[in-house]
């Protein structure tokens, strides 16, 4: 989770607002895995 708000963050950062989306729908397989992760991992 963590990853993905850095990810959006330097993307708004970057002017690159419209690519937040773009961002989100390539994270989403990865945030449902990290999700299924222990607290720790």
């Amino acid at each position: 989770m963590m990853r993905k708000m850095k990810l959006e963050k330097i993307a708004i950062a970057t002017g690159n607002e419209h690519k937040v989306e773009e961002i989100r729908s390539l994270l989403s397989p990865f945030r449902l895995m990290i999700m299924s992760l222990p607290a720790g991992g």
